[in-house]
């Protein structure tokens, strides 16, 4: 029925609205003329047969399993649940501890976890679904999509480039906001820096992401990432609870082994975010999607080329780095890790935290494989090389699998 509701939804708007699925798009390119059939004369030649190469090895993760519970344990986790891919399959899913501890319900591996900031990256491949339609690029200037300047008096203006590598130099500004944000970012406080200077991490200006969909789409953005990329994928998965059918399996989130959020009753539903006008959602498309990890692997999939969804143009686009910081470089959507979070290897990934929780997506766009990583309360301690010790640990612990080498 949701998909049903949204597509309707979808159809009913304007033609300035709509949007080019760049999975149904005309192939326009002219006929191609047939090639004459020639006659190869005989050849003499001994043909050598290419050698046979062994069989490359799958990782063996029959141990993996002990050594995840006890990071989980050390850390005081109490649930957890990862997945592992290598190009197009997930090769490794283990659950951990209990994803409702008041109703006696244990992690599986389809249970849906709110991951924070990690949804910054999922809406960030929302947005280039968009892009791809022609209906902006990402040095499109933010204020001619928003509807209101965000400029200030400088010259260089706020891209959406600026807005998905944290370097708009806008204020942060946190809550949502129930009204138009027009008042806000001409109110005096939008301005620290001049856009694309510095690094300056920022849940607000990451937002202004979410108004952008919905004003360039005309839709709600939930029901944007519905129709363009979760019912796309055959997900359950959305931003806020009640885009999620199995209700049964929804995460609470624990701080220091304590019950913060029970998920099933958070408050923050479809009907509290309908009375902020549309396109002035700032804050469900930074940090409300829930998903389960397997699910968001697929999502590392997509992003290391190993899912078709994106175009090659847009991935490397998305994978460029456009800021570096003293721990990592920037990209769209993305943190860069050069042989810091693995020896030897780039890995793309986000990090997600918030309510006790921490949650990750990582990847190497070399041999397309990864591992995302969803809790819902843990230790919040951070490794030397600023990614959260549960992370770094998993990722470490994972590519010493896949690479035969210890890297704890």
């Amino acid at each position: 029925m949701k998909k049903l509701l949204v597509f309707l939804i979808a159809v009913g708007f304007s033609a300035c609205a709509a949007i080019t699925d760049p999975e149904n798009v005309t192939d326009t390119a002219p006929d191609i003329p047939a090639i004459a059939t020639v006659s190869a004369p005989e050849s003499t030649a001994t043909v050598t047969e290419p050698p046979v190469l062994p069989e490359e090895k799958p990782p063996d993760f029959s141990e993996l399993d002990g050594v995840l519970d006890k990071i989980a344990e050390n850390l005081y986790t109490v649930g957890m649940s990862v997945a592992v891919f290598k190009g197009g399959d997930i090769i490794y899913k283990h659950s951990f501890g209990y994803a409702d501890k008041e109703r006696d319900i244990l992690a599986n591996e389809d249970t849906k976890y709110r991951v924070a900031s990690v949804s910054k990256t999922v809406s960030m491949i929302g947005m280039y679904r968009l892009i791809e339609g022609g209906k902006f690029t990402r040095d499109t200037a933010a204020a001619d999509l928003l509807g209101f300047s965000v400029d200030g008096d400088n010259a260089t203006k706020v891209s959406v480039r600026h807005l998905l590598t944290h370097t708009s130099g806008l204020r942060d500004y946190e809550g949502v906001s129930f009204s138009s944000l027009a008042p806000v970012l001409n109110g005096g406080r939008q301005r620290i820096d001049i856009p694309g200077r510095t690094y300056n991490y920022n849940n607000f200006a990451a937002g202004l992401v979410g108004c952008i969909v919905e004003n360039v789409s005309g839709m709600r953005f939930g029901d944007f990432m519905d129709a363009y990329v979760f019912d796309k994928l055959d997900m359950d998965a959305g931003y806020l609870r009640t885009r999620i059918a199995d209700t049964e399996n929804l995460a609470s989130m624990y701080k220091s082994g304590v019950l913060e959020i029970d998920l099933r009753n958070w408050t923050r539903t479809d009907t509290s975010y309908s009375v902020i006008p549309l396109g002035s959602d700032d804050y469900v498309s930074q940090c409300e999607l829930i998903i389960s990890a397997k699910d968001l692997a697929v999502f590392g999939q997509i992003l290391s080329g190993a899912k078709p969804f994106l175009s090659a143009d847009s991935l490397g686009k998305i994978h460029e780095v456009f800021v570096e910081t003293p721990d990592f470089g920037v990209a769209e959507g993305l943190r860069v890790y050069e042989g810091t979070a693995v020896p030897g290897r780039t890995i793309y990934g986000h990090p997600g935290q918030a309510f006790g929780i921490i949650a990750g997506l990582y990847y190497d766009r070399k041999d397309n494989t990864g591992v995302s990583i969803t809790t819902n309360g843990c230790s919040l301690a951070v490794a030397e090389n600023s990614i959260y010790t549960i992370n770094d640990k998993i990722i470490k612990t994972v590519y010493s699998v896949i690479d035969g080498t210890d890297y704890s």
